[in-house]
Formats: C-alpha cells, structure tokens, sequence
C-alpha cells in the first residue's frame, strides 16, 4: 500500500508539472490571448455576432473619415451594453434606460508598434499616409447563453439634416412655452434671466435625443458649458429680437392676466346693491319675458356668482387661470382704442370663452337698464363689465404679441442649429455569448483504497453550464462537473476475485469532480467492476462498485474537437461576413 501511495505522489507532481502555466505564463495578463481581441467594423449600421464570455475581451477596430453627409473628422467612440431581455425581438427594442453608463475611448491613429504591441497581424501596409483612426475598449465579463446589445456612437458626429432640425424646432417650442409657463413673470432680463431661459431650452432639447444622441459644439449658444457672457449678447438680442423681445411681452401678458383675474371688492358690492331680489322682482311684471329670465338669473345671486360674472367666469365654476394660457389667436388684432367693449371676441381659447359671458353679462344688463324704474347702480356694473373685456382683450392682444415674438426666436435659434448641434452616428449590435459544449477531456491518476490499487484512467466531464476553458474558474457551476470514464490497466483484476468489467481490462468510473485551478481537478466516485464468487462451481459474476479518488488534468474537449473540424480556427471579425 505505501509504495502504491508513492507511485501516486510521484505522478501527482508529475501531472502538476505539466498542467500548472510556468512563471511568464503567469504573469501574462489573461486578456493577451489572440481570441480575446475582435475587431468591429462600424460600417455596418445593424451586426450580429458571437462573443466569448466568463473573460473581459477587447473590441477594436477603425474610425475612418466621416463618409456621412455633414460628418466631421472622428475624434471617440462611445460605447453602451444593455442585456436583450426575453420580452424584446431584437436591440432595436431596449430602451435607453436598460443600457449601462458608457464607455468612451479616444481616437488616435495608431502606429507599426501599436498593432504588433496588441498582436494584431499583418500590420497594415499604409500607415503613413492613412486619415483613419482607431479605437478599443475593454469589455467585462459576459454571462453565457445571452444576447448583449451593443451602441456605438461616433464622435463628434455630423451635421443635422433639415428634417431633423424641423423636428428639433417643435420640441423648442414645447420647452420655450414650458419654461415662461413655469416661471411666470421674468423679473430680470440681465444675463442671469436670459441664461434660465437658455439652459431650460438647451435641456429640454437633448433630453429629446436617448442616448446623447445630440451633441452642442463648444462656444455656441445650445453648448451648457459656454461661458454666459461669450453667448448672451447673441442669445439674448434687444427689444426687436432674442430673448428680450419675448420675455418683455411675457412680463406684460402675465400682468395683464393677474389684472383680468382681479375683481375689485366694490364692483362686487354695487352688484349686489342693485340686483337684491327686492328691487328686481317689482320690474318683473311689466317686463317682457327674455328680461324675465335675465331678473329671475340675476336676483339672489350670491357674492361668489356676482365675481364669477364680473370676470367672464361660468357661475359654478372659478375663472381661468389665465396666467398657464399660451394660447396665441391668429388674426386677432385689436384697435389702439382703450374702449374695447364693442370689439369682437376672440374666436377660441380661454379668453374667447371668457369674453362671450361677459358679452351675455352685457346684453341681460343693458335689458334690464332699459326697463321704466331699472336701478341706476346697474349701468355701474356695466361699466365694470366693459372695463374687464378691455382687460381680457389686452391679455390676449399680449399673448399674440409673445408668441410671434417667441417665434421670431425660435427662428433664429433654429437657424444655427446646423452650426451648434452635431448628430452622433450610431452603430447597433446585437451580441450573442458563445455556447460552447459542455464537455471537458478528464485524464488522470485515481486511488481505489477499499481494493489497494493506483490506477490511470480517461473521461469526459459534463458540466451543467456552459464553460469557458480560457477564464479560470469562479463560481461552483464552473468547477463542478459529473464525469463518466473508464480505466484500461490489468492491475485491477484479480483472479477469483476481480474482472473487468468488459474486454480483458476496462472498467467503468461514475463520478464527480471539482476544478481547483484552470486545469488541476480533484474528483471522486465509484468505480464499477465484476465481482467474481470464489466458490469454484459458481459462474454467476456480480457487479459490485467500489469508491475512488482522482487527482486529474482537464482538457478542453470542446475546443479541440472544434478546431478538428474547423470550428473556432480564427476569431470572428465583429459586424463582417455574413450576419447570422
């Protein structure tokens, strides 16, 4: 027994001699093996491809000239993952909030030594007098059996086509709006005022854009990071054009609009004074009967109706807030006549809705103050009620006078959009983990100790994941496996006590093992064999199994039989060939 035991050891140290790297080996960084660098062609603009998993890899791969219209001189890549989830048919679906933070490299082009430093062969012949660039990126470690998305977005990108911009100018509108609509009344329109209003448009606009898909060139009025006064005297013009020309007529729509919600506390009480049910319900029987109806609306009116009216407002229902209206009317242009009672009323919106109750308000009043005995306090709320018109024409009269200026901005910024904003040009791939099988070659040295016995044998493991025999081992479903083997040697038969299980030789081992380095795996299990009865007029064999113990190398099946017939020779070159 202790002689087999040395046998054992001293084929153990062998075996680790052979299977464990030497020191340089060791020392290499794992990421310097030739299928762990891929290069990317982002000519494409859909890939599908396969990539290694369990390893961090690098993709590389040229930036040449932009050959987009528009397109400037690439300077980066910037580079996002996101994991296809099952839900999904393809990258197009995933969404920008399921992408990781992105990764960016530089463009720079690169020299004889840098490809020979990354073992990149044959060195391209025409570096000195190539305008392309290149790029790379180190990429972690990928789950096997999953569909990866990857967006790559050239930098700086190109020049917006006319569409895009006329696209870009309505998201303008919607953020210039939302920005005076949120911030009411302007109180300043030194740099600071101006600069809100230039940051709330510059948001809004490339927050439109999922991706960062929108670039501001440095220095231009859509940069966040230029200095305010380099671009404020541009952005903000004068009382023609800019931003002052807006806000200044903002200011005065928003005064216009608290003054039209205002109702003045003795309007309210000469209404009340004259339409108290005991002066208008005398008049009620000479009247005709559409001033009937107007005395039976108004008498016994409470304090909140008597406010609701004055202001144009429905008698269940509070006034506008007329302050969120940006609601421009086309046409509607008031005379310079401070009397705008006779005046029509808007055709739509808020305002138009208020002004055509005040005009019912007018007419029931007017009715009643034609009537023999009418109290002479009615032609005051007349008055008051002319008065609010006037106001409420103005207001509207100042929101059409905002939003054409408002336009006239939008105009002009919508005009440098093609010198301010840059478009990224953008490559989707679609990612798929290799699936390698799930078997590996185990040879090695085993221990039977219930039979005294040392012997070699050869199996295959079967793992219960997909496993990369390139990445070391980490988690237990990479280091564990069954295995199923046999052994070949005479010297576990015995006459009249032991046989092979087949042939002259061969038994069989059921197991299991665990990887304890890339290669080193320490196993256990039965071995099977024959059990020969030892009364000599018995014939009957018995299977009978007895334990083991393995100390093992384990070797790629997978990889070796794919490069037996073909597979696997080369790395594969990401979004070239024939998309699978």
């Amino acid at each position: 027994m202790a002689l087999r035991l040395i046998r054992l050891a001293t084929a153990t140290a062998v075996l680790f001699a052979l299977c464990t790297p030497g020191a340089q080996a060791e020392d290499a960084p794992r990421n310097t093996k030739p299928f762990t660098r891929f290069k990317i062609l982002l000519s494409s603009e859909f890939f599908n491809d396969t990539l290694p998993f369990d390893v961090p890899f690098i993709l590389w791969g040229d930036l040449p000239p932009g050959t987009e219209v528009g397109a400037l001189e690439p300077t980066g890549v910037t580079l996002r993952i996101a994991e296809l989830p099952g839900s999904a048919a393809d990258c197009r679906a995933v969404g920008p909030g399921d992408y990781e933070p992105p990764l960016r490299s530089e463009a720079r082009t690169w020299t004889a030594t840098d490809y020979t430093d990354r073992d990149i062969t044959p060195v391209p012949t025409d570096i000195a007098t190539t305008t392309r660039k290149q790029f790379e990126f180190m990429v972690r470690k990928l789950d096997p059996k999953k569909i990866y998305c990857f967006l790559f977005q050239k930098e700086p990108g190109r020049r917006m086509t006319s569409q895009e911009i006329t696209a870009l100018a309505g998201r303008l509108v919607v953020a210039y709006r939302g920005f005076l609509a949120k911030t009411g009344q302007v109180l300043t329109t030194d740099q600071q005022g101006v600069e809100n209003l230039r940051q709330a448009l510059i948001r809004d606009l490339f927050a439109a854009s999922p991706f960062e898909g929108l670039r501001a060139i440095e220095r231009t009025v859509f940069d966040a990071n230029a200095v305010a006064t380099e671009v404020f005297e541009e952005f903000r013009g004068n009382n023609t054009s800019g931003a002052v020309s807006v806000l200044n007529p903002h200011n005065n729509a928003i005064t216009q609009a608290r003054e039209a919600n205002r109702v003045r506390p003795e309007d309210v009480s000469e209404f009340a004074q004259w339409s108290a049910p005991t002066l208008l319900n005398p008049l009620v029987t000479a009247a005709p009967e559409p001033v009937r109806a107007d005395v039976a609306l108004l008498s016994g009116l409470t304090t909140e109706q008597r406010s609701r009216l004055l202001l144009g407002a429905p008698l269940d229902a509070p006034p506008d807030p007329l302050e969120s209206v940006f609601e421009a009317v086309p046409g509607f242009a008031p005379p310079d006549d401070p009397d705008l009672s006779t005046f029509p009323c808007p055709a739509s919106g808020a305002v138009g809705a208020r002004c055509l109750r005040l005009d019912e308000t007018l007419a029931r009043l007017s009715r009643i103050a034609a009537l023999p005995g009418a109290p002479p306090l009615v032609n005051a709320t007349i008055g008051d009620i002319r008065r609010e018109k006037t106001i409420l024409l103005r207001f509207q009269e100042a929101v059409n006078q905002r939003d054409a200026a408002m336009f006239a901005h939008l105009t002009s910024l919508q005009a440098s959009l093609p010198t301010s904003v840059l478009v990224m040009t953008t490559t989707l791939g679609s990612l798929e983990t290799r699936r390698r099988w799930y078997l590996g070659m185990d040879t090695g040295l085993a221990i039977a100790p219930s039979i005294d016995e040392v012997f070699p044998y050869v199996g295959t493991n079967v793992y219960f994941r997909p496993i990369n025999f390139e990445a070391p081992p980490a988690s237990f479903l990479t280091r564990f496996s069954a295995m199923v083997g046999f052994t070949w040697t005479d010297n576990l038969t015995k006459a009249g006590e032991r046989e092979a299980l087949y042939g002259s030789d061969a038994m069989v081992l059921l197991g299991a093992g665990l990887r304890l380095t890339d290669f080193i795996r320490v196993g256990g299990g039965a071995l099977v064999l024959k059990a020969v009865d030892p009364n000599p007029f018995v014939d009957d064999d018995t299977i009978r199994v007895t334990p083991y113990f393995s100390l093992s190398a384990d070797i790629d099946l997978a990889g070796v039989m794919g490069r037996l017939f073909g597979g696997d020779a080369a790395p594969p070159v990401i979004g070239g060939g024939t998309t699978k």
